[in-house]
């Protein structure tokens, strides 16, 4: 609004300036005529002066601003080139994902390559963390799964081993069977606490990405041992290096370690 009232007031000076420029010289004041001329016309262009590039005259050059659309149109120019570079990363990882689960062609050692490619590229466009963290979540969600994988499968092993003694036991009870026999009764227990940390490892398999998922597999690991049918439950290294690679993984976005992980290729 400033710039348009002070090219107003210019534009009447400049107009002002031209006419007395006429008028001194119809008075035969050529000296003053010209320098009011001079003055009429650098108003002139001043009042005009933000639809040129450049101005040159009467011993001035000056260089003006007119690149206001140029600027705007390559905003935009970049601006759909950040959309689309994001879009083409999350197709990209969003495929990368769905091959993952198939067990296709991708090795982790190349689709650790292609990632932080991609990654790289969109940090150089200058797309926002946020959209770059969207982006990114599929294959991270495989890959934290994957993961914390052998954990899982050896929580299940063992349950699995569990479940064949203690329905083994609950078919030697005394036919007929008695409600309020003890022996069914305990065998029937056994079986409820086992469906329980069946539930219990199928929602931890369910949950979605984030640290959960190896918190409560840790804890159900304790919870095992501690029942007396399976106190003789004791994890392994590899699950418990599963546990903190799977935490560190999903805190970080980046692998505890790269070599364990390229060496336990899914078989």
């Amino acid at each position: 609004m400033l710039a348009q009232l002070l090219a107003l007031f210019a534009a009447i000076f400049a107009v002002a300036g031209i006419g007395d420029g006429f008028y001194l010289l119809w008075q035969n004041q050529t000296a003053n005529a010209s320098l009011a001329f001079t003055v009429g016309i650098l108003l002139l262009l001043l009042s005009q002066f933000d639809r040129f590039e450049s101005v040159k005259g009467f011993g001035i050059e000056a260089k003006v601003s007119q690149l206001d659309n140029k600027i705007r149109e390559a905003d935009q120019i970049n601006a759909t080139l950040k959309s689309l570079t994001a879009s083409l990363a999350q197709l990209a990882f969003e495929m990368m994902s769905r091959i993952g689960r198939i067990r296709g062609p991708i090795g982790r050692k190349e689709s650790l390559e292609i990632e932080e490619s991609l990654l790289q590229q969109m940090r150089d466009a200058d797309i926002a963390d946020v959209d770059i963290a969207r982006a990114v979540l599929p294959v991270r969600q495989i890959v934290a799964f994957d993961i914390l994988r052998p954990a899982i499968n050896e929580v299940d092993k063992r349950l699995t081993t569990w479940e064949s003694a203690a329905r083994q036991r609950f078919g030697a009870v005394r036919q007929p069977i008695n409600m309020t026999d003890p022996e069914y009764i305990g065998a029937q227990a056994e079986l409820d606490k086992l469906r329980t940390m069946r539930e219990r490892l199928q929602k931890i398999r369910a949950l979605g990405y984030g640290t959960k998922q190896s918190e409560d597999l840790r804890q159900l690991a304790v919870d095992i041992k501690a029942n007396a049918e399976t106190a003789d439950f004791t994890p392994t290294q590899d699950f418990y290096e599963a546990l903190d690679d799977h935490a560190h993984y999903v805190r970080n976005g980046k692998h505890r370690n790269v070599e364990r992980w390229v060496a336990g290729e899914l078989e």
